[in-house]
């Protein structure tokens, strides 16, 4: 991609991810047995969550940017199951409190997740620790978003129908930003797939102002 850019350090190398199994404490709440699963394997206890868990171990998933999602909604429905305040109902209050924020933890999770731009921030952020504030985009596309934003403000004469056309324009948009963040994470080059989710959020804030402008029966309308 050709861009004029002030350069940006590079962050720490992208590390070799695989699947990971969640992490818990070694010694059940219950049974005092040494447990690494999220049921106790002893006395069949739900464990509590702990710092060190992250969203790809709580769906079982690999921390890859190109996860596939259809097994990161399989993970996630099984474990809804599992963790369904049902089958708590004749639990401990301390159980049922376990069980309640690991059902919490799964669900952020998977929100997050299966969102490539949520996705990418997050990997870049909690798994690479990478910053992905404070940093400069080009002079072309920061041109460009700022004609974009200032026609939105300002214009009058613009119609639903433009509205939804700016929003359809920057869908694509943001779909070849993900194209190159996917490359960006397959190369390991942790620089250029902080600058693409710079420019993603730019595009979202500029989408967001959008909506507030789409008269109130459109401001649900979603881009593609």
């Amino acid at each position: 991609m050709n861009r004029t850019i002030f350069r940006v350090c590079v962050m720490s190398p992208l590390r070799a991810h695989k699947k990971l199994s969640r992490s818990y404490s070694s010694i059940c709440w219950n049974c005092e047995h040494n447990t690494t699963s999220l049921f106790c394997k002893s006395c069949n206890k739900v464990q509590p969550p702990t710092n060190k868990d992250n969203y790809f171990e709580a769906l079982n998933v690999p921390a890859v940017y190109n996860v596939d999602v259809d097994q990161l909604e399989h993970e996630f429905k099984d474990l809804q199951k599992k963790l369904h305040p049902d089958k708590f109902t004749g639990a401990s209050e301390e159980e049922q409190r376990y069980s309640a924020q690991q059902s919490s933890l799964v669900n952020n999770a998977y929100q997050t997740l299966k969102d490539p731009q949520l996705r990418a921030t997050y990997m870049l952020e909690n798994i690479l620790h990478a910053d992905v504030e404070n940093l400069q985009l080009s002079k072309e596309f920061l041109m460009d978003m700022m004609e974009l934003m200032e026609e939105i403000e300002t214009d009058r004469s613009l119609t639903e129908d433009d509205f939804r056309r700016r929003k359809e324009q920057i869908s694509q948009h943001k779909q070849h930003i993900f194209k190159n963040l996917s490359e960006s994470f397959k190369s390991n080059n942790i620089a250029d797939a902080r600058y693409h989710v710079a420019e993603l959020n730019y595009l979202s804030r500029i989408d967001n102002l959008i909506n507030e402008k789409l008269p109130y029966c459109c401001i649900d309308y979603k881009t593609k």
